[in-house]
């Protein structure tokens, strides 16, 4: 999931809340296979430069609201 998103990039701020969409997106689709049987998936991205500087975290979380009220 991250090597043809993020293979080769250069942190950018800027580019971060773009990644982190990205690689939630692709990592959901990974799991199909395991939501269609009902399984919960969470999916939390945290994408962070190898610095001391700050960081943005992503997270999805899907379920069946029509067999699922809680999480």
């Amino acid at each position: 999931v991250l090597e043809p998103l993020l293979g080769g990039q250069v942190y950018n701020h800027s580019r971060v809340q773009d990644w982190t969409t990205q690689i939630g997106d692709e990592a959901l689709k990974v799991t199909d296979t395991v939501r269609s049987k009902g399984a919960k998936v969470i999916v939390n991205v945290l994408v962070m430069e190898k610095t001391d500087g700050g960081f943005r975290v992503s997270s999805t979380a899907l379920w069946d609201e029509t067999k699922d009220d809680l999480l």
